[in-house]
């Protein structure tokens, strides 16, 4: 189902206001065959420790997209190599991807929403063009949201927090809200402002988003007000992908802190270590929140979950050490 509402294209009389991460990773490829990830200041376009994409060993031709998962505290790229796309994580401080699974169709861009569900964006080149769809990260399985369907060129997407709704240029000035939930589409149309159809690069920042568009980089407000930053210094094509510095080292520092868990994905059983600290007491919760595993442990450092009689799914487990809980998250299969 898809409703269309055009607003009125006012210009903003004051600046959007900026928040505090300015600073975030890019992914890009400046000549068509190689994929750099970088980093870049969105109010300068200051660009910083440009290193090569690398899979395997094998510098990547590109990628398009990049996703923080707030979940897993990874992030996603979209890895192009000829005319395979495969769904990767990147290690923002190598470069290195670690492929997950073969996608059947050319993504553009991808985004996270608040429970760790993927969406991916197709591009003009793919078997079903300006597709969203919603993808599984082992498997590749695509689920189809919604189909926008109009555009120039640009697929870039975000998912806003606040509403929980996703959020699409499609070039063209073309700016739309999608609701996940339903498939239904909303157009808004950019005002201030006329940025390139290329674009591939739109990120949520807490306020509003940040936007790259050819050489140019935005901010832009939730009903399609454009607030021009800057200029790509650095970069001679536009970027494909964005992702909060800030966001990926509280990121890491929590990863850091989480229970170790393994095998995860499991099937039956999956054991709990800790590196420091002990387990007093062991809690499992389903994707929806409920309780559904509550053990008192004794103060184990290491314990074999028995899941057997879980069903497939994500879930949270929570490790009590004294006053301090733990909390990681692990899938089980079928």
């Amino acid at each position: 189902m898809i409703q269309r509402y055009a607003f009125p294209a006012l210009l903003s009389l004051f600046a959007l206001p900026l928040t505090a991460q300015t600073s975030y990773y890019a992914v890009y490829s400046p000549d068509q065959d190689s994929a750099l990830l970088a980093t870049v200041d969105m109010v300068t376009g200051v660009e910083t420790n440009a290193m090569t994409v690398t899979m395997n060993g094998q510098v990547m031709d590109g990628c398009t997209g990049m996703a923080l998962d707030p979940i897993s505290g990874q992030v996603y790229v979209v890895a192009k190599e000829a005319s395979n796309f495969t769904l990767a994580t990147i290690d923002v401080n190598t470069g290195v991807l670690t492929a997950l699974t073969a996608l059947s169709e050319k993504f553009a861009g991808i985004t996270f929403d608040n429970a760790g569900t993927l969406y991916g964006i197709t591009g003009d080149g793919s078997n079903t063009p300006e597709t969203l769809y919603s993808i599984d990260p082992s498997t590749g399985t695509l689920s189809l949201v919604a189909q926008p369907g109009t555009g120039s060129d640009g697929e870039a997407i975000a998912f806003n927090s606040l509403n929980g709704l996703i959020y699409r240029y499609g070039g063209g000035q073309l700016f739309q809200s999608i609701d996940p939930s339903n498939g239904t589409v909303t157009d808004i149309f950019l005002s201030g402002g006329t940025p390139a159809d290329f674009a591939h690069a739109l990120v949520h920042n807490g306020s509003s988003f940040y936007f790259a568009a050819g050489f140019t980089l935005y901010q832009v407000s939730q009903n399609g007000t454009l607030n021009m930053l800057s200029t790509i210094n650095g970069s001679p094509v536009g970027y494909k992908g964005l992702v909060s510095v800030d966001a990926v080292s509280v990121a890491e520092r929590t990863r850091a802190e989480a229970p170790a868990m393994f095998p995860n994905p499991a099937t039956d059983r999956i054991t709990l270590s800790l590196d420091n600290g002990r387990m007093e007491r062991i809690r499992v919760r389903d994707a929806a929140g409920a309780l559904v595993l509550d053990l008192g442990v004794n103060g184990l450092q290491r314990h074999e979950l028995d899941v057997r009689e879980l069903p497939a799914g994500l879930y949270t487990v929570e490790l009590q050490d004294g006053e301090l809980v733990r909390t990681g998250t692990f899938s089980v299969v079928r």
